[in-house]
C-alpha cells in the first residue's frame, strides 16, 4: 500500500474510513498475516459499508472476510465475537434475498471465506417458498443477458465449503423442489431443472 495511504488509514478514526480505503487495504499485500486488532478496528466499518451496500472490494465481496481466518478466526475468537459475525452475516443474506440479488453466490462465498460453516445461511435460502426459491435461483442462473449456467465464483476454488456448496446445488433435495414448482405450473423451474441436471452430467472442475 502506499506508504502515504496507510498513513492517512492510520489517522482516521474507524467509523470515518471510506470505502476507497477498505478497497485498498483489503487489496495490498501483507507480511505477517493481518493482526486481530486490525479486523476488531475495521470489521464494524466494513458491516457498515457492506449493510450501506457499498463496494468495499475492487474484487468482489467474496474477498471482504478472507482475512478472518488468517488470524486464528473463528477458533481463536471469543463466542461472542463470532456471534457477531454470523448474525451480521445472516442479516445481510436477509437482505439480500429480500433484493433477489443476483450475486448471491458472491455473498456466500464471503461468508464460507470468513469460516463460518455456511450450513445455516443454506438452510436460510432453503426454507423459502418454492415460488421465491425458483425466482432466487433462476435470477442468479439463468437471466437474459446470458445463457443459463451454474454460478460459482472462481474464488470458492480454496475453499472447503465449496463442494458442499456444489452439492447443495445439484442435489436431489434440489430436483425434487423444482419438480414440486413444475408440478404448480411454474415454468422458470424448468430452465432450472434442466440446469441442474446438465452440471450434475458436467461436474464442477
Amino acid at each position: 500500500m502506499d506508504p502515504a495511504l496507510a498513513q492517512e488509514i492510520l489517522a482516521t478514526p474507524a467509523r470515518r474510513l471510506e470505502a476507497r480505503h477498505l478497497e485498498e487495504w483489503l487489496a495490498a499485500a501483507y507480511a505477517p498475516a493481518p493482526y486481530a486488532d486490525n479486523m476488531a478496528w475495521l470489521l464494524p466499518r466494513i458491516f457498515e459499508l457492506l449493510a450501506d451496500g457499498s463496494q468495499v472490494s475492487h474484487l468482489g465481496p467474496e474477498v471482504v472476510l478472507a482475512r478472518l481466518p488468517l488470524n486464528g478466526f473463528p477458533t481463536a475468537y471469543s463466542q461472542a465475537a463470532v456471534a457477531a459475525v454470523h448474525s451480521f452475516c445472516l442479516a445481510l443474506l436477509e437482505v439480500k434475498l429480500a433484493q433477489r440479488d443476483t450475486t448471491l453466490d458472491a455473498w456466500l462465498c464471503m461468508i464460507a471465506k470468513s469460516g463460518l460453516d455456511i450450513t445455516p445461511f443454506l438452510d436460510r435460502i432453503w426454507a423459502l417458498p418454492d415460488a421465491e426459491l425458483v425466482a432466487l435461483l433462476h435470477s442468479n442462473w439463468i437471466a437474459p443477458w446470458r445463457e443459463g449456467w451454474l454460478v460459482l465464483s472462481a474464488f470458492w476454488e480454496d475453499v472447503p465449503a465449496r463442494h458442499q456448496l456444489w452439492q447443495w446445488y445439484t442435489s436431489d433435495a434440489l430436483l425434487d423442489r423444482l419438480t414440486r414448482a413444475m408440478l404448480a405450473g411454474s415454468e422458470p423451474a424448468v430452465g432450472l431443472y434442466d440446469l441442474i441436471v446438465a452440471a450434475r452430467e458436467n461436474p464442477a472442475p
